[in-house]
């Protein structure tokens, strides 16, 4: 007597398989969206934690700004504009960066960063000399679908921090 599956029990294995692969594949595209985004974000953290300890270890501001073509080697801050497009970190204030410390790539597709802000130039002793029309630190990032956004807010003392914001979503 040979073993094996009828036609049946196979028929109900694939429905089975295709249910859960209907319910899963949607879960884990946001969990990928959330994961990227939370990359950005400790990216840019991380962009700001850099930027304020050179300025500390060399004794001369360091800004982070928008970049006007980061991918493509600028050493050019963007006056205006997404911060999507990518952003340095560099010895000097925005008007005039004597050299690139580090730069970051424009972020992929449906992920946006909206801030007030065209740059931040940390002095000597830490603190943002934050360059803007307003008093507002915060840079909201968030992806295509709002189902996943943070606030990343730079405190007059150079601390950043990072607040999850309630999500909007699709």
């Amino acid at each position: 007597m040979q073993g094996g599956f009828t036609l049946v029990e196979l028929m109900v294995t694939i429905s089975i398989a295709a249910i859960l692969l209907a319910v899963g594949i949607p879960s884990m595209r946001n969990m990928i969206q959330q994961n990227r985004l939370t990359g950005n974000v400790n990216e840019f953290v991380a962009a700001n934690m850099l930027a304020r300890s050179e300025a500390i270890k060399r004794g001369s501001p360091v800004t982070l700004c928008r970049a006007v073509n980061a991918e493509a080697g600028s050493d050019t801050c963007a006056a205006a504009g997404d911060w999507n497009t990518g952003w340095l970190v560099g010895v000097g204030t925005a008007d005039n960066i004597a050299s690139v410390l580090t730069r970051q790539k424009a972020l992929p597709a449906g992920t946006t960063v909206t801030s007030t802000l065209n740059a931040i130039t940390y002095t000597s002793m830490g603190q943002p000399v934050l360059a803007a029309a307003t008093d507002s630190t915060g840079f909201t990032f968030s992806n295509d679908c709002k189902s996943s956004r943070h606030l990343v807010d730079v405190g007059r003392s150079g601390h950043v921090s990072v607040a999850t914001i309630a999500a909007v979503g699709c």
